[in-house]
C-alpha cells in the first residue's frame, strides 16, 4: 500500500454574520448572477448555503431538483426544518412518482401534478401541511426528481395536461437550486442546460429568475455551453476566495487523513483489516457492485462478524431499513451513497464516519469518496484521524508516487486528478441527438405562438444550435418536419394496435409516412428517385394495393422509427430491463426486508434463483402475504416474474441474445453493423460455464421471450479485435456494457456485440464524430 499524510481542512466564517464565508458569497453572488455554482467539498454546507436566497426572498417559487427519492426525502426534512427555524411562509413539497400516484386514485397523473403544483393547499390533509396563518397566497418550495421536471419541461405527459405541465414549469418558478449537478451524463446535462439557455431567452433572468447550482468543480463543457450561451454565471470554490478572506476566521470541516492506496482487491483488503468482532470505529465499505456488497457482506458474517454489526444500503433495501443501517458500525454500500447520503450517527461527539474502504475508477468517485471519512464540522472532538484506503487498478496504483511529507487536501486533489482517469462524460450527444431531443419543447411552444410570434421559436432554436452544436447544418424546419413525422408515425401504429380493420388502415396510411417507408424499403436500389411523383405514376387503387402486400415491412418499419426516437424522450434515458417480485429467503441482500422488487439481469447473472409462474405460488412458498396496498403502491399487478434467491453465485452467468435474421450475412452487416437500429423477436439467452464447458441456463419461456414484441435500439459491431477495442475505448468508465448477440444467418451463425437501449445512441454519436473529425465534415 502506497500511504498519504493529508492534513485536515479548514473552511472560513464569514464576518459578521453567522453564515459560513462560501455561503456567504453564494447569496451575494446570486444577487448579481442568474447562474450560481457553489464546488465546495462534500460536507461542507453547500445546501444551506443555496438556502439563504429563500431567506431573504421568502415570496418566491423554489423548484430544488435532487437526483434520487433517498435524497429527496433528506432534503425535503432539512428545508422544512429551515423554514421553521427562519419562521418563513414557504409549503415544502416533496412530489415523487408514489406521492402523484397516492394522492388521487384512478385519476391522470398529469391533472394531479398540475393542480399540485399550482396548489398545494389543496392537498393540505393528504401532504400533512400545518395550518399557518398567512395574508396571501403561501409561496413552495417543491423538492422534485428531475424525472418528473423532464417529464413537465419536455412535454411528455397526455395532451390534456402537457401544455399546462410545461408552462407551469417553464413560467412558475423564481429560483431552482439543481443539487449534484456533477452526478449527470451529458444527455442529462443537455436537458439542464437547455432549461438555463431558454430562461435567458425567454428573458426570465432579467425578470429575476435565479439558478444555483451545487455540483463538484463543474466540467469544463459546462462551462464553455455558458460562455456560449452568454449566461452570467459565477463560481463559488476554494480555489477562488478572495484575498480578503486570508483574516477570517476558520472552523475545521474535515478531520486529519491517512490515505491507503492498494491495487489489492476489495475482499482481500477486508478480509484482513476487518475480523474483530467488536468495533471501535465506524466504518464504511463502498463497492462499484451491488453483487460484490452482497459477496463482502456473506464473507464477513462467515469469518464471525455479528450481522448487527452490519449495516446495507443499496437500492434493493428499503428506506426504513437504510435509516436502521447508517447506526451500524460497519456499513456497506453501493454508490448510492455517493450522492449527498447523510451518515448521521446519534450522539456521536466526533466524526461520524472514521474509516472508508472503497474502490474507484476515476479521479471524481475517488475524491468523493475519501471526502466521506472525517466530517467534523460543527463536532466537539475534531482531532481523531480519519482513515481511507482506496482500491484501484494496477495501472493506476503505479501512477501514484508516495510523499514524504504532510500534504493539504488540494494537493492531494491534484495528486489524484493527476494520477486517475476523469469521468468520461461522453458529450457528443448534445451536439447530435441532443438536438432532436431539445426540439421537442420547442415545437410545443412554437405551436402554442400566435403566428406573428413563431419567428421568435425560430431563433431561439438557432441560438440554441449556436451555443451545442455550432456545426449543425439543419434547421429548425427540418427539426418540425421529424418530429412531426414522429407523431404521425406513433398516432397510426396506435390505432393500428387497436382496430379490427388492419387491412383497410394500411390501404390508407398516409402518404408522407408510406414514401419513407418505400425509400427505406429500396435502400440501395431506386430510392434516390422516390419522391412525391411516385406517387403520380399509380393509380390510387395501385397504390393501395402496394401498400398492402408490403403491410407487415411497413410496421415493422415505423416501430423501428418510432423506438429510436422514443429511446430519447426519458430523462435517464431507457435501458433493457424487466422487474422481478424477489423473495429474498437467506438475507442475501438485507438484514431485515426479504420482499422487493428488482431487475431479473442482475439476479440470473449473480444468484442460484428459482422461477415461480404466478404471484399466489410465490406467496405459498415463501409464506409472505403481499397486502392491497402493497401491490397498488409498487404496480406489482404488473409483474409478471417471481423469483426467490437462495445463494450467491461464485462464477456469475453470461448474459448473452439470439436473433434470427431472415437473410444473408452482408445484408445483416450492411443494416446494422456500425449503426443504430431497432429489432424485435430478440431472445435472452443465459450460459454457466463448468467443469463440463459452456452449458445453457435454464431460463422461463416468459422470461426468453419477454423482449421479443418490444423493439428495442442496439448498436451492433463486429467481434475484431480493432473494433472491439475502439468501442470499449469509447465506453471506458461509463456503466456501459458489451454484450454479445448471436445472429443465426440461413446457413451459419455469427456472433457480435451489441450496446441496447439509449447507450447505443449515444455511443452511436461518438462513434460518428470521430468519424467527423477525420474527414473534417460534420454528419448529424
Amino acid at each position: 500500500m502506497k500511504h498519504f499524510k493529508v492534513k485536515g481542512e479548514l473552511l472560513k466564517k464569514a464576518p459578521a454574520s453567522p453564515y459560513l464565508y462560501h455561503q456567504k458569497r453564494t447569496l451575494d453572488e446570486l444577487k448579481e448572477n442568474s447562474v450560481v455554482f457553489n464546488t465546495y467539498p462534500t460536507g461542507a454546507g453547500k445546501t444551506k448555503a443555496s438556502l439563504l436566497y429563500i431567506k431573504e426572498n421568502p415570496k418566491i417559487d423554489v423548484l430544488f431538483i435532487a437526483p434520487t427519492n433517498e435524497l429527496l426525502r433528506q432534503h425535503s426534512e432539512d428545508i422544512k426544518e429551515f423554514v421553521k427555524d427562519n419562521n418563513l411562509p414557504n409549503i415544502v413539497v416533496k412530489i415523487d412518482a408514489n406521492v402523484i400516484e397516492k394522492l388521487r386514485d384512478n385519476h391522470r397523473k398529469g391533472s394531479t401534478l398540475y393542480e399540485l403544483l399550482s396548489n398545494p393547499l389543496s392537498f393540505r390533509e393528504e401532504l400533512l401541511i400545518e395550518n399557518i396563518e398567512y395574508d396571501s397566497k403561501r409561496p413552495i418550495i417543491v423538492v422534485i426528481n428531475p424525472d418528473i421536471f423532464y417529464y413537465c419541461f419536455y412535454s411528455l405527459y397526455n395532451g390534456l395536461d402537457k401544455g399546462n405541465l410545461m408552462q407551469i414549469t417553464i413560467k412558475k418558478f423564481s429560483y431552482i437550486i439543481i443539487d449534484e449537478f456533477h452526478y449527470y451524463n451529458a444527455k442529462q446535462l443537455t436537458n439542464f442546460l437547455f432549461f438555463i439557455l431558454l430562461s435567458k431567452e425567454f428573458e426570465y433572468f432579467q425578470y429575476g429568475r435565479k439558478i444555483c447550482i451545487l455540483t463538484a468543480t463543474p466540467d469544463e463543457m459546462v462551462e464553455q455551453y455558458l460562455r456560449r450561451g452568454k449566461i452570467q454565471y459565477k463560481i463559488v470554490s476554494k480555489e477562488n476566495e478572495g484575498i480578503e478572506s486570508e483574516k477570517y476566521e476558520s472552523l475545521k470541516t474535515l478531520s486529519e487523513l491517512d490515505l491507503y492506496i492498494t491495487n489489492e482487491t476489495l475482499e482481500d483488503v477486508i478480509g484482513t483489516l476487518y475480523k474483530e468482532k467488536e468495533f471501535e470505529k465506524d466504518i464504511v465499505v463502498i463497492s462499484q457492485s451491488i453483487y460484490r456488497v452482497n459477496k463482502v457482506k456473506e464473507q464477513l458474517i462467515n469469518n464471525g462478524i455479528d450481522k448487527n454489526n452490519i449495516g446495507v444500503i443499496t437500492g434493493a433495501i428499503k428506506s426504513e431499513e437504510r435509516k436502521k443501517a447508517v447506526q451500524r458500525p460497519l456499513i456497506l454500500a453501493t454508490p448510492t451513497v455517493d450522492i449527498g447520503y447523510n451518515f448521521k450517527k446519534e450522539n456521536k461527539e466526533n466524526q461520524n464516519i472514521d474509516e472508508v474502504l472503497t474502490e474507484a475508477n476515476t479521479s471524481d468517485q475517488a475524491l468523493q469518496r475519501i471526502g466521506r471519512a472525517g466530517r467534523v464540522l460543527g463536532k466537539k472532538i475534531q482531532n481523531k484521524r480519519s482513515k481511507v484506503v482506496l482500491c484501484v487498478t494496477d495501472k493506476v496504483y503505479e501512477a501514484f508516487t508516495e510523499v514524504e511529507k504532510e500534504i493539504s487536501r488540494k494537493e492531494l486533489k491534484d495528486i489524484i486528478l493527476e494520477a486517475m482517469p476523469k469521468r468520461n462524460i461522453m458529450k457528443k450527444y448534445i451536439e447530435s441527438s441532443g438536438i432532436l431531443e431539445l426540439c421537442f419543447p420547442l415545437e410545443e411552444v412554437y405551436m402554442k405562438m400566435p403566428y406573428q410570434l413563431r419567428n421568435k421559436i425560430e431563433g431561439m432554436f438557432n441560438s440554441v444550435t449556436e451555443v451545442f452544436a455550432p456545426k449543425s447544418r439543419y434547421n429548425f424546419k427540418f427539426m418540425r418536419e421529424k418530429i412531426k413525422n414522429y407523431k404521425k408515425q406513433c398516432a397510426f401504429i396506435n390505432e393500428y394496435n387497436k382496430t379490427s380493420k388492419k387491412k383497410e388502415l394500411i390501404q390508407n396510411i398516409d402518404n408522407s409516412i408510406f414514401l419513407d417507408f418505400y425509400k427505406n424499403y429500396c435502400e440501395g436500389e431506386e430510392e434516390d428517385f422516390i419522391d412525391n411523383s411516385l406517387l403520380e405514376d399509380f393509380s390510387q387503387e395501385e397504390i393501395k394495393a402496394i401498400k398492402l402486400s408490403t403491410e407487415e415491412d411497413i410496421i415493422h418499419y415505423i416501430n423501428r422509427e418510432i423506438t429510436k426516437i422514443k429511446a430519447l424522450m426519458n430523462f435517464r434515458g431507457t435501458d433493457i430491463s424487466k422487474p422481478a417480485l424477489v423473495f429474498d429467503k437467506y438475507y442475501k441482500f438485507g438484514q431485515e426486508h426479504q420482499i422487493f422488487i428488482y431487475d431479473i439481469f442482475h439476479l440470473i447473472r449473480y444468484y442460484d434463483i428459482e422461477w415461480y409462474d404466478s404471484r399466489s405460488s410465490f406467496e405459498k412458498i415463501s409464506k409472505i402475504k403481499l397486502n392491497d396496498y402493497d401491490v397498488e403502491l409498487n404496480h406489482l399487478d404488473k409483474i409478471d416474474t417471481f423469483i426467490i434467491v437462495n445463494e450467491i453465485r461464485e462464477n456469475p452467468i453470461e448474459i448473452t441474445w439470439e436473433y434470427k435474421f431472415h437473410g444473408e450475412k452482408s445484408e445483416f452487416e450492411e443494416k446494422y453493423v456500425n449503426k443504430v437500429e431497432a429489432i424485435n423477436n430478440i431472445v435472452l439467452v443465459g450460459y454457466e460455464y463448468t467443469g463440463l464447458g459452456k452449458e445453457k441456463v435454464y431460463l422461463p419461456e416468459r422470461v426468453t421471450n419477454a423482449f421479443k414484441e418490444n423493439y428495442i435500439p442496439i448498436f451492433t459491431i463486429s467481434q475484431s479485435p480493432k473494433e472491439e477495442y475502439k468501442i470499449r475505448k469509447i465506453i471506458k468508465n461509463q456503466p456501459i456494457f458489451l454484450q454479445k448477440v448471436k445472429i443465426q444467418f440461413f446457413e451459419e451463425d455469427k456472433e457480435y456485440y451489441t450496446i441496447m437501449g439509449t447507450n447505443s445512441i449515444i455511443v452511436d454519436n461518438e462513434v460518428i464524430k470521430n468519424k467527423v473529425n477525420k474527414e473534417e465534415a460534420f454528419i448529424f
